[in-house]
């Protein structure tokens, strides 16, 4: 009889095929509808860079959703791939969530007027969005789970 798998496992599969899921439908909503969110962002003043950078986070975030999607199928068939790559996916969302505070905290119209509050919300928001990538990894990455995914490889 082979190894059990630890609870975390099933856990973040399903966590990973329920933000995957909700997050793809989002996302292809957002790209269908971009043009709309556009005309918002020139109007509150953001910088081309900051659209253009706005449009590719979009692409990214609907393939990462994807991807997502993909790794919580696979930690629930308890796939070794789907292991490493939700370890590596979730090192990936990090400096992902934190090139992205730096690129909306450096093309935000008026900065200056906005000053320490705009910055330190953005610092927050990526630090936020980052807790359950951590989580990933932490969970993941433990022997426990490597050496019950690696007898199923």
């Amino acid at each position: 009889m082979g190894m059990s798998v630890p609870a975390s496992v099933k856990v973040f599969g399903i966590l990973h095929t329920i933000f995957g899921s909700f997050s793809a439908a989002i996302g292809l909503y957002n790209l269908f509808n971009f043009g709309n969110a556009i005309a918002v962002f020139e109007l509150v003043g953001f910088t081309k860079t900051g659209i253009v950078w706005l449009q590719i986070s979009s692409i990214i975030s609907f393939v990462a959703a994807l991807v997502l999607l993909a790794l919580g199928i696979g930690l629930l068939a308890k796939k070794p791939w789907a292991r490493s790559g939700a370890v590596i996916f979730g090192y990936v969302s990090i400096a992902l969530n934190i090139f992205n505070a730096l690129v909306i905290v450096f093309t935000f119209p008026n900065r200056e007027s906005t000053g320490t509050l705009f910055i330190a919300g953005a610092i927050a928001g990526a630090v936020l969005q980052s807790i359950y990538p951590v989580l990933t990894i932490f969970f993941m990455s433990r022997p426990a789970v490597k050496a019950a995914l690696a007898h199923r490889g």
